[in-house]
């Protein structure tokens, strides 16, 4: 998604001078946790209203620039990165900076995860399939080998878990028939996470168990 497109250029920012309860009172009003502060047209950070807590309203800001934290991103940053940084700054806001770190604006969260929420990873109507295997036998190659050789496509893939033996990972795509995308991933050591309806497999381990259930108790 162009980032342009989520940037507020005419939000509001805080100057060191001034006073904690004016920051408060916006943060309030506005439904906003962090808030940028810019000095002299300089952008210097952001500070979390949550850390100024115990702070007299009456205090500049200045006496407390300690709290101020700078993360910002470029109109370059691609969705994920952007999702990532969101992320790892825990922020509901991120300041937008050009390449010569000029104030441009900044991205609500909010408003991110509304964009995203329309990207056909999510929105289209396909199906989810979540799968594990040994890391070292892995390849994103193979996968999408596997699943167009069944005549379907693969709208996005999502990394969900990451550790030395395994990798398990969301796949999103578009098909007609399931059951034949689920015994071709299985023919190549993937384990099926995932619950389908039409998965013949799974059908198969449920009959087998009750039959031995069945057989046990005679």
């Amino acid at each position: 998604m162009p980032v342009q497109e989520l940037i507020e250029t005419n939000s509001s920012s805080f100057k060191l001078e001034d006073e904690v309860g004016k920051l408060h009172a916006y943060a309030i009003e506005h439904f906003q946790k962090n808030l940028p502060v810019i000095n002299e047209g300089v952008y210097l950070g952001c500070i979390s209203v949550e850390d100024l807590a115990g702070i007299s309203f009456n205090d500049r800001l200045n006496n407390h620039a300690y709290l101020i934290r700078k993360f910002f991103i470029t109109e370059e940053i691609s969705d994920l990165l952007l999702l990532n940084e969101f992320a790892v700054n825990q922020t509901d806001i991120l300041p937008v900076l050009n390449e010569n770190e000029e104030w441009i604006g900044i991205i609500h969260l909010d408003d991110f995860l509304n964009k995203f929420s329309d990207l056909p990873f999510l929105n289209f109507r396909g199906e989810e399939i979540s799968l594990r295997k040994k890391r070292i036998d892995f390849s994103y190659s193979e996968i999408a080998q596997i699943v167009e050789s069944q005549n379907a496509k693969i709208l996005g893939v999502y990394t969900s878990k990451l550790d030395e033996q395994f990798i398990e990972l969301s796949l999103r795509i578009d098909h007609n028939g399931m059951n034949e995308v689920l015994q071709a991933l299985r023919r190549y050591d993937y384990e099926i996470l995932s619950f389908h309806q039409n998965d013949l497999h799974s059908e198969n381990l449920r009959e087998n168990s009750a039959y031995l259930d069945k057989y046990l108790n005679i």
